[in-house]
């Protein structure tokens, strides 16, 4: 569970970073 959680919380957190820095995520992504 603990591990499952923690890829459940980057994921949440990946969906936010792109919509509050979506330049800064498209650059990283290059």
């Amino acid at each position: 569970m603990g591990i499952l959680s923690w890829i459940i919380f980057g994921l949440i957190a990946g969906i936010l970073a792109k919509w509050i820095m979506p330049g800064k995520m498209e650059v990283d992504s290059l």
